[in-house]
Formats: structure tokens, sequence, C-alpha cells
């Protein structure tokens, strides 16, 4: 028996003998296209490959790179939006809202005036000045919630929290009457009305406050009657403390005598002013008979002003010839004669309004209502209105 490797040559040298038939030229043409497509396309698929693998890092980069320029914008715009958000908010509250009650009443800002009408609030910022006509009114409710009533013939600016002291919020009367009421405001703040020549400082309250003149020329005088609550009174160095019924004129001796501090019982009680700096009229009479008299010249005119708030201008005029017959020369009694010509016109007594007017003209030429007295003065026929002595 021959070995395997003898058989393995026999065999391959039987097989290297053999004929291999001719191969059909179509069929080895056919074949070879097949194979070079089938290469080719081996070789396409690997170059295709190779590309997306070298593109895909710096795709994936590009990627990156979009997603956080995306994340970064987002947040730049709400960051954005937050900060102008509060300065907007702070820009566009208003200071107060006035709504006109009769008659013109206009808005001065930058030099321009613009009319408050009465089915609308119109808004107002820090440095307006509101102006009412002769037979105008308005009503203002600043932002701390004090609400003022402006009458005719009055002119009021509105102003700001004050860094000295801290905490206070006012407005400025130039001229006219405000009747204002405060609410009970946060500990610390405080509300003021200053005139031309005092400031009234009060903590919750309802008051009013009149700035006039007696005669052409002659200097403004300031007047304040207090209806409920407590107000301070600075003039001229000195403070004054008026409690619920009580009046002081900038002209005349305090309702009351000033004192260091509020009433016994009040909730606020200031530091102590120094008695050389409390205000004294010289032309008033003095001690406790000129205090009766002007509480009770004030009693007379509340009593005016609660006969007109029911409508009972009969009762009005009662109430405030007494007071102009027993006080002819009160610091009511300017306003007592508006009182009085008023009244009259609601009655239909044009001859009376035009008499009453006139009168208050003369002795009150520079007064806060004189173009209201005026309007009245002129509203009859001249003939019918016979001059007053």
């Amino acid at each position: 028996m021959k070995p395997p490797e003898s058989q393995s040559v026999q065999l391959l040298q039987a097989l290297a003998e053999l004929r291999v038939p001719a191969d059909d030229p179509a069929l080895a043409g056919s074949r070879r296209d097949q194979v070079v497509a089938h290469v080719a396309s081996v070789v396409k698929e690997e170059q295709q490959r190779a590309r997306r693998r070298r593109w895909r890092p710096l795709v994936a980069a590009l990627l990156a790179a979009a997603m956080l320029i995306v994340v970064l914008g987002a947040v730049r715009s709400v960051r954005h939006a937050r900060e102008s958000a509060v300065p907007s908010a702070v820009a566009t509250e208003p200071a107060a809202r006035a709504r006109a009650v009769d008659g013109t009443v206009l808005v001065a800002r930058g030099g321009a005036l613009s009319p408050v009408a009465a089915q609308q609030d119109t808004e107002l910022q820090t440095g307006d000045e509101l102006r009412t006509a002769a037979q105008g009114g308005a009503t203002v409710v600043l932002a701390t919630g004090v609400i003022v009533n402006a009458g005719p013939a009055t002119t009021v600016s509105i102003g700001a929290v004050r860094q000295e002291p801290a905490g206070r919020d006012d407005i400025v009367l130039t001229m006219g009457r405000v009747d204002l009421s405060v609410p009970k405001l946060p500990p610390g703040r405080s509300f003021a009305v200053r005139t031309p020549d005092s400031e009234v400082v009060v903590h919750g309250t309802r008051f009013s406050v009149t700035v006039s003149s007696a005669s052409p020329g002659a200097p403004l005088t300031t007047s304040v009657q207090v209806t409920e609550g407590l107000v301070s009174v600075s003039h001229a160095g000195g403070e004054s403390w008026l409690t619920r019924g009580e009046t002081w004129s900038s002209s005349a001796e305090p309702a009351v005598a000033p004192q260091a501090g509020p009433p016994l019982g009040s909730a606020e009680r200031p530091p102590a002013t120094p008695p050389s700096s409390r205000p004294v009229a010289s032309t008033a009479p003095a001690g406790a008979s000129a205090r009766s008299s002007l509480a009770e010249e004030n009693g007379l005119f509340q009593a005016a002003m609660a006969a007109k708030r029911r409508g009972d201008d009969r009762a009005v005029l009662g109430a405030l010839d007494r007071l102009l017959s027993r006080y002819p020369t009160s610091p009511l009694a300017p306003d007592a004669r508006v009182e009085r010509f008023r009244a009259l016109k609601r009655l239909g007594d044009e001859k009376g309004a035009a008499r009453e007017a006139r009168r208050y003209l003369a002795e009150n030429p520079d007064g806060f209502a004189r173009d209201e007295a005026r309007d009245t003065v002129l509203s009859p026929a001249p003939s019918s209105s016979p001059p007053a002595h």
C-alpha cells in the first residue's frame, strides 16, 4: 500500500494531465462584467462609508454648536424680558388718576395742556399740574389711595416721594381749594399738602386746604379745616396741631394753641416743638376767646356744608348768614361768600347770586373763585343785577 503523500502526488499529476475544454467567449464576457460590476459596487460602498466616517465628527460638532446657540439665545431672551419688565412697569405706573367732575379741567405737562375727561380716568405722572376752570372740579386718586377733590379755579401739582423726610408723599396747592381723604398709611409713610407759605402733614384723616389772597398784591394765605383725624401745620418755623372740627389760617392765630405734640390719646406723637418757634399772630385776638370764636366759625361753616350735602340750600344760606353776620372778618368769610352765591344759584335766585358774587369780588378780587364769581355776575341781564353796596 502506497503512502498518502504518494497518492496525493499521483492525483495532482493526473489532474494536470486532464484537458480543460475551451470556455464560451460570450459566457466569459458576461461573467467578467458581473465580477467587474460587483467589485465596483463594493468599492463605491467602501468609499461612501469612508466619507461618512470622515464627516461624522464635523457634523456632530456643528449640531452641538447649533444647539448651544439656540440655548444661549433663549436664555438671553428670557433675561432681557425679565430685565425690561420691571423698568417698563415702573415707567408706566401712573402717580395718580384724575377725572373731571364739573366744567373744564386741564393737565399741564411739559408745557402742553390736555383736557381731563369726565367719563374715563386720565393718568397723571409726577410733576403734572392739574388746573380747574372757574366752573370746574376734578377728583384725583393718588397711587397711595389718597383722594383729592379739587374745587373751582384750583391749581394743584402731583408731587413725589421725598427723601427728606423719608417716605413722605405730597401735592403742591398753588391756588384754590382741595378736600382730601387720606387712608391709614403704612408705618413710616406720611402725606403732606404744600402751599406757598405752609405745609400740612397728615397720617390718616379728612381735611381741606385753601390758598387765597385778601386783596390784589397781598400775600397768599393758607387755611386748613379738619373734618376727621389729626393734622400738623408747619408755618414760619413753628408747628400747630389740629383735631376734628378745628381750623387754622396763616393770616390769623391758629384755632388751637400750638402744642408740643398731638393731643393726648392720639396715635402719633412727634418731637416737642420749642415754645420760641411756635407761630403767634399779633393781629388776632389773644387767649381762649379767639380759639372759641374760630371753633364756632368752623361749626357754622360745617353746618352749612352738611346742609349742602343733604341738598337743603335754604339751610345752607341760614348757616352762612349767621357766620357772616357774627364774624364778618373770619378767615372762612371768602369760602362762605362763595358757598352762598352757589346756593343762591341752585335755588334759581340769579339776582341774589350775582349780588353775592359781586361782593365776593369786591372783598377778594384775586380769590380762588374769582373766575366763577365773574361768570355768575355776567350770567343775568345787566339791568337785572344792580351793583351791591
